[in-house]
């Protein structure tokens, strides 16, 4: 899948196809072949309130890396960056790929740390502040051997 940046708004999808063919003769000489069996839009992302979007395309390979290499496609009156499109989604209750978090069925937590359910990464964090913690309160308490019993103070 590749991203395409900066389209203008107004251009539909068929144009977007039409005009990668034939603006655009270092992907090859596609004009005899149909628009829809070169590319496939899937959906469009960007910023909203901005004249340009990005569009998600799906492409055949041979398009795909004289995309990539090419790393510019003209579109209408625009010269559009392409690159790369992944889509991973990961859950971070069970770690494993395909979901969110939102949809996963596991009911305990998986430590990213070691991997083992039942805790988080966060519990050994804890541990660690309670650990020093009390180790600074030991320096500070002052031992039965100390002459007057001072307390010593932080300031």
């Amino acid at each position: 899948m590749v991203m395409i940046y900066d389209v203008d708004k107004t251009i539909s999808p068929q144009e977007i196809a039409f005009n990668m063919l034939s603006q655009n003769t270092g992907l090859g000489n596609m004009l005899g072949v149909a628009a829809r069996n070169i590319m496939r839009r899937l959906f469009k992302r960007g910023p909203r309130d901005k004249d340009t979007v990005w569009w998600e395309c799906e492409v055949r390979p041979d398009i795909h890396a004289k995309m990539l290499t090419a790393g510019r496609v003209y579109i209408g009156m625009s010269n559009c960056r392409t690159s790369e499109y992944f889509d991973f989604q990961q859950c971070f209750t069970c770690l494993k790929y395909g979901h969110s978090e939102k949809f996963c069925k596991e009911t305990t937590m998986t430590c990213t740390h070691c991997g083992s359910k039942g805790h988080r990464d966060t519990i050994k964090k804890k541990t660690l502040l309670f650990v020093v913690t009390l180790k600074i309160i030991m320096l500070l308490t002052p031992s039965s051997s100390e002459e007057g019993g001072k307390q010593l103070t932080m300031s």
